[in-house]
């Protein structure tokens, strides 16, 4: 009985009713009442897609922004490690020529006064071991603050480009959607005016496999 009433269901959805006038070819209307629901079907998910291509759209622009701007941030953290670099460089050289020379106050001086940051303890480790460590610089404890902020910033940046890059894609992919929905819209546009009964079934069955399509597609983004 299943089978029967499928058989039933489509024949009454594809059987042409006789015209009113001998001029007219009359139609279905189940055909109808199913042109329009594949219509409005095509043309909700159309506005659906556009929305979430323009979202998409938006994330790429933001991420992409954001990543300009940890970009600039890692730029301006390795001008500030650079600048930080070279006067560590200079302090530890004057105060390695201080102590060479028995200078103990320029040298406390140096020490107390001038270095900061990492520097008084990876001088300690290189006093400590001056045969294993050749400078301060290559001391374990010897790090530049701004560097590490840096390679962070410049990490997030990656990130935040990735994250666009993804974004990017996901929108030409649903205005990809759009195109072939427009497409259905096409069909079922024809399938509604013309006045061969065969060609409005052709054309609505087409829009409605690529309505299906595309919004499964979408759904799967």
């Amino acid at each position: 009985m299943a089978r029967g009433a499928r058989r039933s269901l489509i024949r009454r959805l594809f059987t042409r009713k006789a015209g009113s006038d001998p001029e007219e070819a009359g139609r279905s209307e189940s055909l109808d009442v199913m042109i329009a629901i594949v219509l409005g079907a095509a043309a909700i998910l159309t506005a659906w897609g556009a929305y979430q291509a323009a979202l998409s759209d938006g994330n790429t622009l933001a991420g992409f922004q954001e990543g300009n701007a940890q970009y600039g941030d890692a730029n301006q953290a390795y001008i500030e490690g650079y600048q930080q670099e070279s006067s560590d460089l200079i302090l530890f050289k004057d105060y390695a020529l201080a102590k060479q020379k028995g200078d103990k106050k320029a040298a406390t001086f140096i020490y107390d006064d001038l270095m900061d940051g990492t520097l008084p303890k990876a001088t300690d480790q290189w006093e400590a071991d001056p045969e294993g460590i050749p400078s301060a610089f290559e001391a374990p404890a010897y790090k530049i603050e701004p560097y590490e902020r840096a390679k962070a910033a410049t990490a997030e940046g990656d990130k935040q480009y990735e994250i666009a890059s993804v974004e990017d894609k996901k929108g030409d992919k649903y205005t990809l959607a759009t195109v072939i929905l427009a497409v259905a819209l096409f069909f079922g546009g024809v399938a509604g005016v013309t006045r061969s009964h065969l060609i409005s079934v052709m054309t609505v069955v087409t829009s409605a496999v690529l309505v299906v399509g595309s919004g499964i597609y979408m759904l799967t983004l």
